[in-house]
């Protein structure tokens, strides 16, 4: 039976105790692991001074990509900083050492929404149109602030202890001054990516945030993907044909003004694809 490094379990446990020494000295207590990613792990800290429960990103500059390390971490930190939105996640403090970057924010008690859907399946209407109504918040905070998010999808959808929702994780985010301000940088997860950046092309990101959306919608109603293939030319082949397919099990349960939404912002042609205004003001979004 294979046996893990002793020397990598004995590094990884010393950063651990390095990182719970620079956090108490901060007024943080470091507590248990709720995530990892590829360059970090989320831990559960508390705020000593109070008591609040936190989260905290340990991420380790020594094993991650110099790309990352040098151009994606610091516009996330820089984009993160200056957000203030009920949607958006909280950013409290950052905290750099040698090796570290110890970024402290908002904890999300209930994980995230792909979690969620997961564990309980499709979410009715009710819930699934106030929790989108709070995504689509954010969006249009970003997007009148002149940002984008480029990475939509459903694990970076959080969800507080009192279910509202906030956005997370701004490591794809950049500046978009006008629609001529175009990305050509692939980035996010390739099942929600739009159709014109599966292409390979210069692609407009607000318009590329609102196709992210659309999937989010159909998960969030439907409990699985509208358009997910491991071929990828398959997948653009289906996007580009226009059809939105909803599984049998929940086509007659989904609101016909939702799926009406749902086709306007997975609608291949960009001069056509509603704004994140036209999305909130949608007749589904605008009606309890």
């Amino acid at each position: 039976m294979a046996q893990s490094n002793p020397k990598h379990r004995c590094g990884s446990a010393r950063d651990m105790v390095d990182a719970a020494a620079i956090l108490n000295d901060r007024g943080y207590r470091l507590g248990p692991k709720v995530g990892k990613g590829s360059y970090a792990k989320v831990r559960v800290t508390e705020r000593i001074s109070d008591k609040q429960l936190l989260a905290v990103k340990l991420i380790d500059r020594s094993k991650a990509a110099p790309d990352y390390v040098n151009k994606f971490l610091p516009r996330e930190l820089s984009i993160a900083l200056r957000l203030q939105h009920r949607h958006v996640m909280a950013l409290h403090e950052i905290i750099h050492t040698r090796d570290l970057v110890c970024v402290v924010m908002e904890l999300a008690e209930r994980g995230d929404l792909l979690e969620h859907i997961k564990r309980n399946g499709a979410i009715p209407d009710f819930d699934s149109k106030r929790m989108f109504r709070q995504i689509s918040e954010a969006v249009r905070y970003l997007h009148d602030q002149y940002l984008c998010h480029r990475d939509l999808k459903c694990e970076n959808v959080l969800i507080r202890r009192d279910r509202s929702i906030m956005l997370t994780d701004f490591g794809f985010a950049r500046s978009v001054e006008s629609d001529d301000d175009l990305s050509k940088t692939f980035c996010g997860s390739a099942a929600y990516a739009s159709p014109e950046l599966l292409r390979g092309k210069a692609y407009n990101p607000r318009q590329n945030d609102i196709w992210g959306m659309g999937c989010i919608l159909f998960v969030m109603v439907t409990g699985c993907m509208p358009f997910h293939d491991a071929n990828v030319k398959k997948t653009l082949q289906r996007q580009l044909s226009g059809r939105v397919i909803f599984p049998p099990s929940v086509v007659d349960v989904i609101p016909s003004n939702c799926k009406s939404l749902i086709h306007a912002m997975l609608e291949p042609n960009t001069a056509v694809r509603l704004n994140i205004h036209a999305v909130i003001s949608s007749r589904w979004l605008s009606t309890d």
